[in-house]
């Protein structure tokens, strides 16, 4: 094996000093503007819920425990269109940019604001208003994206966090969803109950 030139190494590197400069200068730009510019702080608060077996399966023996399953049925639920919906009307999350992106402003040179312009002038037409329900569906799906729900490991305890560009705001919309979750499951045991009631009579 021949030895290692370390002479000829070194003036190959003094060689290419200048692409060796440039490339380090562009990565320490990218980084910065990533860092400073393009990338945005988040936030995220957790809310947890416990749950605990209903009067009715307290009395029945076939109710020892509550089953993974249930647990991550109850997950679920979280994260269900019509408990969201709730939450987006009770707290007014269309009328904000954070979760209704047509609130905000498309920039001009942007992919979708170039094709907004080429067809304006090809139909001369301005773009027409988005329909409520596009709006809705549209908040629930960024709503459900900055959630997390799921189990906490070897408990009965479920943690739903919410993920936002303010704390305050994370916390409000973690506090919201668990809110939603007590009030939907609260009126269906008391249905329920009334039900076995009739039933009984």
């Amino acid at each position: 094996i021949a030895p290692l030139d370390v002479t000829a190494l070194l003036r190959g590197l003094w060689a290419g000093k200048w692409i060796i400069v440039f490339t380090t200068l562009c990565a320490i730009f990218l980084a910065g503007y990533y860092a400073f510019i393009s990338a945005s702080p988040t936030y995220s608060a957790t809310a947890m819920l416990k749950i605990e077996l209903s009067e009715r399966q307290n009395t029945n023996q076939s109710f020892l425990e509550i089953s993974p399953t249930v647990l991550s049925t109850e997950a679920a639920v979280l994260r269900s269109r019509h408990l969201l919906e709730q939450v987006i009307v009770a707290q007014a999350l269309e009328n904000d940019p954070e979760f209704n992106r047509y609130l905000s402003p498309t920039p001009a040179w942007s992919p979708t604001g170039v094709r907004n312009r080429l067809r304006a002038l090809l139909t001369r037409q301005t773009e027409p208003s988005v329909d409520p329900q596009v709006v809705r569906d549209k908040t629930i799906e960024n709503l459900a994206k900055m959630l997390t729900t799921g189990p906490e490991r070897g408990t009965y305890l479920l943690a739903v966090t919410a993920t936002t560009s303010s704390p305050q705001k994370s916390r409000v919309i973690a506090n919201a969803v668990a809110d939603a979750f007590t009030t939907v499951r609260s009126i269906e045991y008391r249905c329920s109950d009334e039900t076995d009631e009739v039933a009984y009579v």
